[in-house]
């Protein structure tokens, strides 16, 4: 099975929804080995596509496939059809495909004396993390889209712990050179000095 080379976004969109509809599938050893394999061969094509520069993690990765690392054998029950720990197998695979999204990401964080802030942008929306560094692990995750919502991750902490206002700011740039920003509505020009 191989990924089909379109838009770069879209072919990653695709990869992940593959890899995360049969995750718990592959986790359990209950896809069989010849998918399992079609699923590795999907990230591996991906992966050769993406990691072919000189930074550090092209250049593992490049050491990976040359075969100088071990790679991970797909072992298959005695009747050939389920694998032996197919998560194992493709454990390398996923690795590198999560170094490579991680790098993608862009990234800003900020912190004082009582908490973090980190911002990181991702296929168009921007992921707000903010925590108390005495709570360790325990963030609100605000959510901008593209379209400009707001949205709080449920599985994290209710804003109301650590925040007490959100707002979306947009600001646009006339042709003019002139700019314009929007808060909850009311609008207003910018000076140049800011």
């Amino acid at each position: 099975m191989t990924m089909p080379l379109g838009e770069n976004n879209m072919e990653e969109k695709k990869l992940l929804k593959l890899i995360k509809s049969n995750y718990g599938a592959i986790a359990e050893d209950l896809l069989e080995s010849k998918r399992v394999d079609e699923i590795k061969t999907a990230i591996e094509a991906f992966l050769d596509q993406k990691l072919t520069g000189n930074d550090l993690l092209s250049l593992r990765y490049k050491k990976f496939r040359s075969g100088s690392e071990t790679i991970p054998t797909l072992w298959s029950d005695e009747k050939g059809l389920y694998p032996r720990n197919g998560l194992a197998y493709l454990k390398n695979w996923l690795n590198y495909l999560e170094q490579y999204l991680d790098a993608k990401r862009v990234k800003n964080r900020l912190e004082n004396e009582n908490l973090w802030v980190e911002s990181h942008i991702e296929s168009g929306e921007e992921h707000l993390f903010i925590g108390d560094k005495d709570k360790r692990g325990q963030h609100v995750h605000v959510i901008r889209g593209r379209t400009g919502e707001l949205r709080v991750d449920e599985k994290d902490l209710a804003p109301q712990h650590l925040v007490s206002k959100v707002e979306s700011t947009l600001e646009v740039t006339l042709v003019s050179g002139q700019k314009v920003r929007s808060v909850k509505g009311i609008l207003e020009f910018i000076k140049d000095s800011e």
